[in-house]
């Protein structure tokens, strides 16, 4: 599977140098230029560093004091306060002002509906910057090689990416849950209905959609670049979704289920993007070479 793994760490670096949507400018360079590169409007001395500090659960966020907010004009996370929505109005509140007559909502905290699209824009908001690594993938393993292929990945982009990612999965066992307990050095959420818990006891979870569905309908739109392992028509869908508004889709197609195609997976993401080389692609879809040359892909 060290084929495979150094398959798919290629091609999700090459999204992320393409600029997905959402993304920073800064992932608008080369991918080998990439890593490092993401960080913070601070880390590249566009602004003084932050002087406090936020427990986030499973890591520390650097954020900006009160003082540093009021003479900066920023928010705790460094954002311009014209782009922020005043701490006084809670942002899925603001949100749900300036829903479309007919468009479909999402239920949100404090008993609030918003429209899918502001839904996620307010937790992006909430998660802060960084290029937002999304994972899909079925509740339990069902290929021999599948399990070693998520964590390998996992343990992959985090040591190269750091703190210039955010990885998001949907709180659930199996693929997801092992993603996330491979990421050490880098900052982990986990979107779940309201009332959930990922008892995964690594990173922050974050609540959105008064049910599954819902909670879907909003992990398609939140994410920058998608990476499906093994799954069924509930992948399917949220990689629909997700690459309907243009985002980048990295499937492990050798781990079979939606990855591979099945269940309505969207037969474009399936075929390499313009960037990715062909014997990086075809990484993805053999089984029969090593896992990490598929992750590193």
């Amino acid at each position: 599977v060290a084929d495979s793994i150094a398959a798919a760490a290629h091609i999700v670096a090459g999204f992320a140098s393409q600029g997905s949507p959402g993304a920073p400018a800064e992932v608008q360079q080369k991918a080998p230029q990439m890593v490092g590169a993401l960080g913070p409007a601070w880390t590249r001395g566009e602004i003084e560093r932050p002087a406090g500090q936020e427990n986030m659960g499973t890591w520390t966020a650097s954020v900006y004091t009160q003082e540093q907010q009021a003479r900066l004009r920023v928010d705790k996370f460094g954002k311009p306060l014209a782009s922020v929505v005043p701490d006084a109005i809670p942002q899925a509140e603001a949100a749900s002002r300036e829903i479309v007559p007919g468009e479909e909502t999402v239920g949100m905290p404090g008993g609030l509906r918003t429209s899918v699209v502001q839904a996620a824009e307010s937790l992006a908001s909430q998660i802060g910057p960084g290029i937002r690594i999304c994972v899909l993938g079925g509740t339990a393993f069902r290929g021999p090689d599948s399990e070693a292929l998520t964590a390998g990945l996992a343990a992959e982009l985090d040591a190269a990416f750091g703190e210039a990612a955010v990885f998001i999965t949907g709180g659930m066992a199996g693929v997801q849950e092992t993603f996330a307990k491979h990421c050490p050095n880098s900052r982990v959420f986990n979107l779940l209905q309201i009332g959930g818990s990922s008892g995964y006891g690594v990173g922050m979870d974050l609540e959105a959609g008064e049910n599954l569905d819902e909670r879907k309908k909003v992990f398609g739109q939140i994410g920058d670049i998608y990476i499906t392992v093994e799954g069924g028509p509930g992948v399917a869908q949220e990689a629909r979704d997700a690459f309907k508004r243009g985002a980048g889709i990295v499937p492990l197609m050798r781990t079979g289920g939606a990855s591979e195609g099945q269940f309505g997976f969207p037969p474009e993401a399936l075929k390499p993007p313009a960037f990715a080389e062909a014997a990086h692609w075809e990484l993805l879809q053999r089984a029969d070479v090593p896992v990490a040359d598929s992750i590193a892909a």
